[in-house]
């Protein structure tokens, strides 16, 4: 069933970023170019899902594909992304990146996903009106992303399983 449903959705999300692609060139404000890069960046995520969740139906593990990313750009484009989801409930997000630019090497699909869900995740949980708190810190080799928030947390007991892709808390996340 999971394979059907993700087959299903390749083609409209497809034509979506397609257009947007087509869109991208055509003469709008900044602000509108910045919402349509946006939704592009969004719906090439989108794809890379669900040709990882074929993939993972036909195999029992999913190759890594790092690539040089530029980390503050990407969490920032998570940030602008769910800023309308927050302001729905009357919250803030604030961001704040890394003092300069930093590529590091990550599966960028992945690492956005995560981040996205995060976030999600913190304006699903947090009550109305409460502010939501993004922040990158580089702590020697590594780049540290935080989501805090005052939502109700993960159960300690689910905390080892939250990344395993069939699982029922991993389900709640995407």
């Amino acid at each position: 069933m999971l394979r059907t449903v993700a087959h299903d959705l390749r083609n409209p999300i497809g034509g979506i970023a397609s257009l947007t692609n087509l869109m991208a060139d055509d003469e709008y404000t900044e602000d509108q170019k910045e919402l349509i890069n946006l939704v592009k960046e969004t719906s090439y995520n989108s794809l890379e899902l669900i040709n990882e969740i074929l993939e993972a139906t036909n195999i029992s593990s999913i190759e890594l594909n790092p690539e040089p990313v530029e980390i503050n750009s990407l969490v920032n484009n998570s940030v602008e992304l769910l800023r309308f989801k927050a302001s729905e409930k009357g919250q803030k997000i604030f961001y704040e990146p890394l003092g300069a630019p930093l590529e590091i090497l990550i599966s960028r699909e992945k690492i956005w996903r995560v981040i996205s869900n995060l976030i999600s995740n913190a304006i699903k949980f947090s009550p109305t009106g409460a502010p939501i708190f993004v922040k990158l810190v580089k702590e020697k080799d590594e780049v540290v992303i935080s989501v805090l928030d005052n939502g109700i947390g993960i159960p300690e007991k689910l905390k080892d399983q939250i990344f395993n892709m069939f699982t029922t808390y991993m389900c709640a996340l995407i």
